[in-house]
């Protein structure tokens, strides 16, 4: 996406408030200050941890998840929204389940968007089995949905995206381009995401085709993420050593990159309000606290535990199994981006 069409997302929901808060994490991160005297700009919302997939290596469709399933309800996630929405500017709706699976998903997204954030959320294809959910995407006011498409035909895709329907992704996705183009509407942008492995690194050329056609704004391959586990390195790491993130099928080409931002700007959210350091804490081994219970700014953000994280991952990031080889801190995360004039 380009800066013009950023910038015209976040300008128009840009207030005093917003600003303050931004230039108050901006230089807590800056300084690398234990304590941020704002609050987190971009929010993590999880509406379900339940997926209709048995992906391979996802802790939701590999079993690793074992916490109970469920869902956020609308009323809770209103809570969240009116109590960090006004000094935030994002929220992601995702984490550990497929997120239309919520009977909410399209209320979440217009009260979000009622309240001047930016909404990004993806989706496994399961959304479009209704056809009638195509026009509630664009209705709803969406910003942006990852389409997770890890094959440019059905017999590869069905490989890892375990119970998927590829035909039905491919569709539907074609249809919303399509809606999009009649109704003259740039939103939401379309990113379609590729995740290079072993059973699909030989089309990567077939994708880049495919994503062409169907009318996405952006194709992201990207590199494959093992969860700190070097005996699935087999099984699902590229041969192509080029389309690899690892080397030695264990350490991330650049895990040295220091810190985390996200400790500073960003805030995780379980769909059971329970608020957990970072997206990859599946186990909750981090938890913060519950945010329908505890109080944000003293028990959670700023609380002894999350002051302590910081300076740990800021000056020792290795010392923590979870983030020495962190993919979100890597720049070899994402193999390429194409961006389409779509």
């Amino acid at each position: 996406m380009s800066f013009t069409k950023k910038f015209r997302i976040y300008a128009k929901n840009i207030t005093l408030r917003r600003i303050s808060n931004y230039l108050k994490v901006k230089s807590a991160l800056k300084n690398k200050l234990e304590q941020v005297p704002g609050r987190p700009l971009s929010l993590f919302i999880e509406p379900t941890n339940i997926c209709n997939l048995k992906c391979p290596l996802c802790p939701t469709g590999n079993g690793l998840l074992t916490k109970k399933k469920g869902y956020m309800s609308l009323e809770n996630y209103k809570k969240v929204i009116d109590k960090l929405g006004p000094t935030a500017f994002s929220v992601t709706l995702w984490n550990y389940g497929e997120p239309s699976l919520n009977k909410e998903f399209f209320e979440m997204i217009k009260y979000a968007k009622l309240k001047g954030l930016k909404v990004i959320t993806s989706t496994n294809g399961i959304l479009f089995k209704n056809k009638d959910n195509i026009q509630k995407l664009i209705d709803s006011g969406l910003d942006e949905l990852v389409l997770a498409v890890d094959g440019a035909t059905d017999e590869t895709y069905s490989k890892y995206r375990k119970n998927g329907n590829f035909q039905v992704l491919v569709e539907g996705i074609k249809e919303l381009s399509k809606l999009k183009k009649e109704k003259k509407s740039y939103f939401p942008f379309l990113s379609m995401q590729f995740i290079i492995m072993k059973e699909n690194e030989h089309e990567v050329e077939e994708i880049q085709k495919l994503a062409k056609e169907l009318g996405v704004n952006e194709l992201i391959l990207k590199t494959v993420f093992l969860f700190n586990d070097p005996s699935k390195a087999e099984k699902f790491l590229p041969l192509n050593k080029e389309y690899s993130r690892y080397v030695d099928n264990e350490k991330c080409k650049d895990s040295f990159i220091p810190g985390c931002d996200g400790l500073w700007t960003g805030v995780n959210i379980n769909y059971d309000g329970s608020v957990v350091v970072c997206c990859f804490d599946y186990s909750e081994s981090f938890k913060l606290g519950n945010i329908f219970e505890d109080d944000f700014e003293n028990d959670i953000w700023n609380s002894e535990q999350m002051q302590k994280f910081r300076m740990v991952v800021w000056k020792d990031k290795n010392s923590i199994e979870m983030c020495k080889n962190c993919p979100t801190n890597s720049k070899s995360q994402d193999y390429k981006r194409i961006i389409f004039k779509n």
